[in-house]
């Protein structure tokens, strides 16, 4: 035992040499004692110990204010651990607590930052040394010498430049900001447009890092702006990039649905609108649908002439839509976008088939709508138009086709609608609208629409009316009036019967009393369902004057009883007229033409 209590004596002493003499391997040594002199080697031949030497570095010396300077130690030999503790001036450094060394360089690093200049007068530099504090392989390392000597100037600052909004827009207010790396703790920022001075920005102070500079233009730009630093005791003066600016006119986006109608498979048209103008160069809207550009929409030219863009679409199926038009913006003007314009596409009507018009075996004939219709191509025909008491009552002739569609009555020179409603399956509409000022009727004129068709106007006022016709036991009583004064002599009224396209029979002339009433009765067809009748005579031109006109009643159509015309749908009959019993009367008003003219229908 006690020979293994020296052997571990040994030990100690011989590392405690190797640090001392810088040998750097096994040491053998003996012992002595009442058991003889023994060599011992095994023990202590793995026993080693490394001294070891640290050197360091600056990357910067002198070295700026604001500006990173690394400190390198490195240690030799490398080392398998341990760390190394740098001071300044003999104390620690806060911003570097002990450094582990990195086992494959051997070297450890510290960060400093310098704040302050180092003193001038005297001179008291920054001492930096480094201290390798070992591990149980290496041993402590003696301070640097001699140690660095830092000294610190004054440091350089870049400044970077922004704006808060490029474009900007005409009379909006927006900010430069003149960001600064590293940050100083003092000075002054001027802010410059094309190289001069930018009114309430030449000396703006430095907080956080940056300086501002508040601006609102009036003009178009561009602007050249630069920022400059004045610097201080601890930085150098500094100017930023150039900033090019562009001022533009602020704009304004709506959308509308112009045209159409918002139903599955109508065409619809939208419009943009862009406010102000911009001319002259105009500018490109984009159409979205929910989102996605609506086809054929995505570059809509702006006409420059009404500030607009169009956009003509159609939808497939019935849903909601959100519809957004975006300006593009231009040189001179910001692009914008409209507040979404919500549509919903209701499904289209299963359509109404087109009646098919057979004729009974042996017989020909046409219902009232259809026979005042027949031989032209309006397909609205305003069929009579009086004055009622204190309402003006009008009777429209429309085109089968149009059977089911809205139909309005119209005043001419008013953009508001009478009265509207759908024409029934029969094609005749008789109604009442309220009577215009009498002080204007004379010169009141009425027509009627369906979409886009249109009838001829008629007027309210004129020199020969058809009150009414009626049949009883086969034949037929037409009354009107002349509207006074009458010629001198008095001309006879003059009724005929359509009997072809464009091909007239007068069947009676009849002479009116002095009031101008008149009444006619004659024999009927036997072979059509209805017959059309018209009545014409000479007046007046004025009242003091011998000069003639022609006034034509607006033509009459009478349903006389005989076996009428199938009038069919896909082969189903929609229906049949009954044979008039004796004393029935059956009245239908004439279509609109205009006093003195022929009627269209020929």
């Amino acid at each position: 035992m006690l020979h293994f209590l020296g052997v571990a004596v040994l030990a100690a002493c011989v590392a405690a040499v190797s640090a001392a003499t810088g040998v750097d391997g096994p040491l053998e040594a003996t012992v002595s004692g009442s058991v003889g002199q023994t060599t011992v080697v095994d023990a202590l031949a793995d026993t080693t110990f490394h001294p070891t030497s640290t050197t360091l570095a600056t990357s910067a010396n002198p070295a700026g204010v604001g500006a990173v300077v690394t400190y390198s130690a490195t240690v030799s030999p490398v080392p398998d651990g341990g760390t190394v503790t740098f001071t300044d001036g003999g104390s620690g450094i806060d911003a570097c607590p002990p450094a582990h060394v990195d086992t494959v360089t051997g070297v450890a690093t510290c960060d400093v930052v310098y704040d302050a200049l180092t003193p001038t007068d005297p001179a008291v530099p920054h001492v930096i040394n480094a201290t390798y504090g070992g591990d149980p392989d290496f041993g402590e390392s003696a301070p640097v010498a001699p140690p660095i000597a830092e000294t610190v100037i004054r440091g350089r600052t870049a400044l970077a430049l922004s704006a808060s909004a490029n474009p900007s827009m005409l009379a909006v207010p927006f900010t430069y900001t003149a960001t600064f790396n590293p940050v100083p703790d003092g000075g002054t920022v001027s802010f410059t447009d094309g190289g001069a001075a930018i009114p309430g920005c030449t000396a703006m102070s430095v907080a956080a890092g940056s300086a501002i500079c508040p601006v609102t233009y009036t003009a178009l730009g561009p602007h050249a702006i630069a920022a400059a630093y004045v610097g201080d005791t601890d930085f150098w003066p500094s100017a930023s990039n150039t900033l090019v600016e562009t001022s533009q006119i602020p704009t304004a986006t709506s959308v509308v649905q112009s045209a159409g109608a918002q139903v599955s498979g109508d065409a619809v048209t939208y419009t943009a609108t862009v406010a102000p103008n911009p001319e002259p160069g105009g500018g490109a809207v984009a159409f979205t649908d929910n989102g996605a550009t609506i086809a054929g929409c995505g570059a809509q030219a702006v006409d420059v002439t009404a500030a607009t863009a169009t956009c003509a679409t159609s939808y497939g199926g019935a849903g909601a839509h959100q519809i957004v038009a975006a300006f593009a913006g231009s040189a001179a003007y910001t692009a914008s976008i409209s507040e979404p314009l919500s549509i919903t596409v209701v499904a289209a009507p299963k359509p109404t088939p087109t009646p098919v018009v057979k004729p009974a075996a042996g017989r020909t004939g046409l219902r009232a709508a259809a026979l005042m219709l027949a031989c032209g191509s309006a397909k609205i025909v305003l069929t009579d138009v009086q004055m009622s008491g204190s309402r003006v009552t009008i009777t429209v002739a429309a085109s089968l086709s149009l059977v089911g569609k809205q139909l309005k009555i119209h005043l001419a020179g008013s953009s508001t609608a009478l009265a509207t409603v759908a024409v029934p399956a029969n094609g005749l509409i008789p109604l009442t609208v309220s009577a215009p000022a009498k002080s204007s009727s004379a010169n009141d004129w009425y027509y009627a629409t369906v979409g886009t068709i249109r009838s001829a106007t008629v007027p309210l006022m004129r020199r020969l009316v058809v009150n009414a016709l009626s049949i009883a036991r086969g034949r037929i009583t037409i009354s009107g009036r002349v509207v006074t004064p009458l010629t001198a002599p008095v001309t006879n009224v003059t009724v005929s019967r359509r009997v072809a396209c464009g091909r007239f029979v007068i069947v009676a002339k009849v002479r009116p009393r002095a009031d101008g009433a008149f009444a006619v009765t004659l024999s009927a067809s036997t072979t059509a369902h209805a017959a059309l009748y018209t009545a014409t005579t000479q007046v007046p031109q004025t009242a003091d004057k011998h000069a003639k006109a022609t006034a034509n009643g607006l033509a009459q159509v009478v349903t006389l009883g005989n076996p009428p015309i199938e009038v069919g749908v896909l082969g189903k009959p929609l229906a049949t007229a009954t044979r008039a019993r004796h004393g029935e009367t059956s009245r239908t008003q004439p279509t609109r033409w205009l006093p003195a003219a022929r009627p269209p229908n020929g």
